[in-house]
């Protein structure tokens, strides 16, 4: 995905007008509570999944779904759906498990009642203009960057922290400057990831493949 330096250096700037006129500071999102993240989207006509059919319909072949194995610690998957237009509330008796809603599902994987993943789904199209509002709510005040290039230099092979960096679950594009968060657009959306995680799911499916591999092909 390419992102045109002086589209996205525009876009953001003209969202921080915009988010200027409601909030003198930028929330951070990846890091919350689940209460904190409720108290905001819920109390803005935002609602929450209730019926198990519609939630397992909506996370089918999410990219989260294939990492939640590796973890041990205290994990919930929360999915939400909120209107694009703030006349348009969102009507519980409206959802169903064959289509999604006009306007955002957001995924949130909490850890110890902490969100590290969170992915924004739009319908219809998410524009450029979305998608620069969600990177400045997610920026905690902070710049983007895109990711550098995966080859490494012969001096980090051996900087066990400069490798780590490079190791992505998600293929993240995009990473906060102060390497907290990480980001990457998927359709009809976006995806924010914890980046400590993201480098621990990474090495948990490389440990897995590593040890799965003798056996795959043993016998050829």
């Amino acid at each position: 995905m390419k992102y045109p330096k002086s589209s996205l250096v525009l876009g953001l700037l003209c969202a921080g007008v915009v988010l200027s006129a409601f909030s003198s500071t930028a929330e951070a999102r990846i890091g919350e509570s689940k209460p904190e993240l409720e108290r905001r989207l819920l109390g803005r006509g935002g609602l929450a999944y209730r019926d198990d059919a519609i939630i397992e319909a909506r996370r089918s072949g999410k990219p989260y779904e294939e990492f939640l194995p590796y973890l041990e610690s205290d994990v919930e998957v929360q999915i939400y759906h909120k209107s694009a237009s703030a006349d348009k509330k969102a009507l519980r008796s409206k959802f169903n498990a064959k289509r999604m809603l006009p306007g955002w599902d957001l995924h949130v994987v909490y850890i110890n009642g902490k969100s590290v993943i969170e992915l924004y789904e739009r319908s219809p199209k998410m524009t450029e203009q979305e998608s620069n509002m969600l990177l400045l709510l997610q920026g905690d005040g902070k710049r983007w960057s895109k990711r550098e290039a995966d080859g490494l230099a012969a001096e980090e092979v051996a900087d066990t922290a400069a490798a780590r960096k490079k190791l992505t679950a998600f293929g993240f594009q995009m990473v906060r400057n102060d390497g907290v968060v990480r980001a990457k657009k998927m359709g009809n959306g976006i995806l924010f990831v914890d980046a400590e995680k993201d480098a621990k799911f990474a090495q948990a499916r490389d440990d897995e493949r590593n040890s799965d591999a003798p056996e795959s092909v043993n016998g050829f």
